[in-house]
């Protein structure tokens, strides 16, 4: 059992590495030694427990996805819009300070697009559930779901001027009257 803890403190201390890297640093300029040297192990440690850092920031990115799938659906269709938003405001909140990373100038672009994929299934799953997506809804649901991962992202790595429930509320109005009437409605 100690030597399963020690196991995964040490994974997670190369995790994190690669975080507060990844905080100023482009994920392509990371070396594993940049990822070693700061927590005082070396090279050979680390391929013990990733093939490299590749394979290390898909495990990071897998976690993180595993949230949104790991969500049960909502159990009526009258409450799914709120509580579509609210599962995803909830994760996006709950993994801010990792998604502020993988999200940020420093993160590699590909994670938005596997958030995009995640997340448009999760949305079929929950709205369509017994339908074939036609053109119209493959339409629609991809600019649902590049508006909300947008906004959200706008949060993540914003500034407080907005906080997480006005966040929402925006993104309700754009949803509920159209982008047009939450102009004209948030205009000064």
């Amino acid at each position: 059992m100690k030597y399963t803890r020690k196991t995964d403190h040490t994974r997670q201390q190369i995790i994190d590495s690669l975080l507060d890297n990844m905080a100023t640093t482009d994920f392509e300029k990371i070396t594993v030694n940049d990822l070693v040297t700061p927590i005082f192990l070396d090279r050979s440690t680390f391929y013990r427990y990733f093939d490299d850092k590749y394979d290390l920031l898909d495990q990071i990115e897998q976690q993180v996805l595993s949230a949104i799938t790991s969500r049960p659906a909502p159990p009526s269709s009258a409450q799914l819009n709120d509580e579509v938003l609210a599962q995803a405001a909830h994760f996006f909140e709950t993994n801010r300070p990792i998604l502020s990373i993988l999200l940020g100038p420093h993160g590699m672009p590909s994670f938005e697009q596997r958030l995009k994929r995640e997340m448009s299934s999760h949305f079929q799953q929950l709205f369509l559930r017994h339908e074939t997506p036609n053109t119209e809804l493959t339409i629609l649901s991809d600019l649902l779901i590049t508006m909300v991962i947008h906004t959200l992202k706008t949060w993540v790595l914003g500034t407080d001027d907005i906080n997480l429930t006005e966040t929402l509320i925006l993104l309700r109005s754009v949803i509920d009257h159209g982008i047009y009437d939450t102009v004209q409605k948030y205009r000064h």
